[in-house]
């Protein structure tokens, strides 16, 4: 029991008991009692640590095992001798009281427990805790600070403290050596032995400052030779330091070679997730062409497969830069860079500066999508949100592009045509036909002209193996492009090689027969480039129709074929 005194009464604080185990209940009377002293310290531990208090005991053995003033025999039993050490790190008196005197503790002894104990508590080995205790009150001990008689003792055994005392009495030293007290001052600072210089480096670590401050503190204290290249190792290898340390300062910029075409490099990584889903942001390091891919899930398989389909609209590019994810460090997406003959480089972990490009798209990504989100709500389409990024971020000049043009002119070497392009007033270009290809085509098929002109009565079809329908034209829709209205009323827009001219009995014949037109139509469909086809021309029921073309010869040269040259022929 542990009691205090206040206003001069004695007033219990805890109250504490236990039973013995089998082990202990084979002790002698003496160890019995001594058990029950360590025990209720270790019990009181945290009210008993850094204060002077008193024991009281009715065993007066205990008095000259415990008394710290008492010298212990060298023959006195193990265990009394660990429990003695073991109270030499408490500062209290021991005290003897007659058994008459000293119901408090007896009260408790003499209760009858009608609960069982539990045996997992008291059945550790004892031995085991003492020795626990004594090794903390050494390590106590170790941690007393160094004196000067520690340091004079230690003289004895440093052969060159010897030997600058010797130089000292016979005035040889250095006159900034002295001797004081027995105590040799290297002008004011005490030179400590070798056996005390790692306590005494403990101690000036001990607030763990800095590798200069810690000399500043040495410099007023101590000296041994080399004592400033024993601090900086001490301090340099101090875990506590090392664990605590701030961020190194940063090594300078080793940048990335400019490409110098598109495709020499590609920055790739993943945004996400948004809205459940992640985006594969793909960067041309020299274009800064920007690819954003929607995917549902980000494994190998997938950005592979989103990957091929950059691939197949930009080529393969010659260096791939990537971080350490499990989606680019997979063995499957390793042998498709390497099946591509693409070099995969990733950036070290946890270092994303190293792949700089992508995560700077990444962060515009990522901006551009949440401002959509704020706009839309959570429920806009992830895809028609990147569509229009892209489109806006692939056509605006980018200062990071050479001469300050968009991606696109670098990438693709034109600029892209958005919906601001419809502000500037669009002039019609008169370009010329390309005549090439006009005579090719029409030297294959043997074409001839043929006119119709709106009211036109004419057979018509629409595919090779449709029959021939009734009609007549409506109006005229461009160069080669007629409307044509059924005999139904439903209307067709039809091309001249679909239609034939149909003669109905009582009118005259046109200048040029239907047999005529109907062995100079070619069933191809005309290749000569117009303008604007598919627009309406305006053009009235009355417009001029060229007049037909009077049949003539054919002037173009004839050769006989090359497997006669070796014949004569008639």
């Amino acid at each position: 029991m542990i009691t205090g005194c206040r206003d001069g009464a004695e007033r219990p604080i805890q109250f504490f008991s236990r039973s013995l185990n089998s082990t202990q209940r084979k002790y002698s009377q003496t160890e019995k009692e001594g058990l029950a002293l360590i025990t209720a310290i270790k019990t009181f531990h945290r009210y008993l640590e850094g204060r002077k208090f008193t024991l009281y005991t009715d065993h007066k053995a205990l008095l000259a095992i415990f008394d710290k003033k008492t010298v212990k025999p060298v023959l006195a039993a193990n265990r009394l001798h660990r429990w003695s050490l073991f109270l030499a790190g408490y500062n209290f008196d021991i005290k003897y009281t007659k058994t008459t005197e000293f119901g408090q503790a007896d009260a408790l002894s003499r209760l009858i427990q009608e609960k069982k104990s539990i045996p997992e508590l008291y059945e550790e080995e004892e031995d085991l805790d003492e020795s626990a205790c004594c090794t903390a009150v050494i390590n106590q001990i170790s941690q007393l600070p160094v004196t000067a008689a520690d340091i004079v003792k230690e003289y004895a055994n440093d052969p060159f403290a010897q030997n600058l005392l010797k130089s000292l009495q016979t005035r040889e030293a250095d006159s900034r050596f002295s001797v004081v007290q027995d105590v040799i001052l290297m002008n004011d600072r005490v030179y400590v032995p070798p056996a005390l210089r790692g306590t005494v480096l403990k101690k000036l670590h001990a607030s763990h400052n800095g590798i200069s401050l810690t000399k500043q503190l040495a410099r007023n204290h101590v000296y041994w030779p080399n004592i400033t290249k024993d601090i900086e190792n001490m301090i340099r290898t101090c875990t506590a330091c090392i664990q605590t340390s701030k961020t190194p300062i940063k090594v300078p910029l080793a940048s990335w070679s400019k490409s110098m075409n598109p495709g020499d490099r590609v920055h790739m990584d993943f945004a996400g997730p948004l809205l459940g889903q992640m985006l594969l942001v793909i960067v041309d390091s020299c274009s800064k062409w920007l690819d954003v891919k929607v995917l549902s899930k980000a494994n190998s398989k997938t950005t592979i497969r989103a990957f091929e389909r950059y691939i197949a609209d930009n080529g393969v590019p010659r260096l791939l830069v990537t971080d350490n994810g499990s989606q680019f460090s997979s063995n499957e997406f390793m042998q498709f860079c390497k099946r591509h003959g693409i070099k995969h480089m990733t950036s070290p972990v946890y270092h994303p500066q190293s792949n700089g490009q992508a995560e700077r798209m990444v962060d515009v990504v990522k901006r551009f999508v949440k401002k959509n989100i704020l706009r839309f709500g959570p429920n806009m389409n992830m895809e028609d949100c990147m569509n229009e990024f892209l489109l806006g971020y692939r056509s605006t000049p980018s200062t990071a592009t050479p001469e300050n043009v968009s991606p696109a002119v670098v990438h693709i070497g034109r600029q892209l045509r958005n919906s601001l392009d419809l502000l500037k007033p669009q002039l019609e270009k008169n370009l010329a036909p390309d005549e090439k290809m006009e005579n090719q085509f029409n030297q294959q098929y043997g074409t001839r002209h043929r006119y119709f002109k709106v009211n036109d009565c004419v057979w018509a079809r629409k595919r090779k193996d449709s029959p021939w329908f009734e009609g007549r034209i409506s109006a005229r829709r461009g160069s080669r492009i007629f409307e044509i209205i059924d005999m139904n009323g439903i209307h067709h827009r039809l091309h001249a090689n679909q239609l034939l001219k149909r003669w109905i009995p009582g009118e005259p014949l046109d200048t040029v027969s239907d047999s005529t037109v109907q062995t100079s139509v070619s069933d191809s469909i005309d290749q000569t480039p117009i303008s604007d086809p598919d627009t309406v021309s305006p053009t009235s029921s009355s417009d001029s129709i060229s007049p037909a073309q009077q049949s003539r010869r054919s002037t173009r040269i004839r050769r006989k074929p090359s497997r006669l040259n070796d014949y004569i022929l008639y």
